[in-house]
């Protein structure tokens, strides 16, 4: 009788550990499932964000495109920003971006980075790009808070000029610019 008892025991270990695997692999495909539907959702609206830059740039014949006023950045996060450019001009031109913080009550450097593509952007008349950044919080020099942002687009006036961060005056004009507040929460 003992026997019995033990292999019944043995028996139930068994279907208790086949159950535990079948629930663990269906825990699995659901968790891989959901996320990757999050990823295509975030590829989805990042196209969403690119195709409405693009759509005022067309429509609104503006230099520049920045769809939002204010970027919410989590305190030592980064976020991904995105900002058209167009030439509006008759002829192919060539453009250097510069991307500013300051502190909300004052000129100094807020300490936030911007990450972008800084070479000089060559476009045709009428053409436009899309230009994503990301901005990164680690370095706010107020920590959370309110910050004022500057998107600035520098367009060459005489040849062999370099993208350097520095455009006063000489080789470069001011095509655009757009100011936005940069809370760091």
């Amino acid at each position: 009788m003992l026997k019995r008892g033990s292999l019944n025991l043995s028996i139930n270990a068994i279907v208790v550990v086949v159950l535990a695997f079948v629930m663990l692999g269906l825990g699995l495909t659901l968790t891989r499932t959901v996320f990757k539907d999050i990823g295509s959702t975030s590829g989805s609206i990042n196209e969403q964000i690119r195709q409405q830059i693009l759509d005022d740039l067309r429509t609104g014949n503006k230099p520049l495109s920045f769809p939002q006023n204010k970027v919410t950045v989590e305190f030592g996060k980064e976020r991904t920003i995105a900002f058209g450019v167009k030439n509006t001009g008759s002829s192919a031109a060539f453009y250097c971006i510069d991307i500013l913080a300051r502190e909300k009550n004052g000129d100094n450097d807020a300490g936030i980075e911007f990450y972008f593509d800084t070479d000089m952007q060559s476009l045709n008349a009428q053409n436009t790009v899309v230009i994503p950044a990301t901005v990164d919080s680690r370095g706010a020099s107020q920590g959370q808070g309110l910050y004022r942002g500057k998107i600035i687009v520098y367009e060459t006036l005489g040849e062999g000029a370099e993208c350097t961060g520095s455009y006063d005056g000489g080789d470069w004009k001011v095509h655009a610019q757009k100011s936005f507040f940069i809370t760091i929460q």
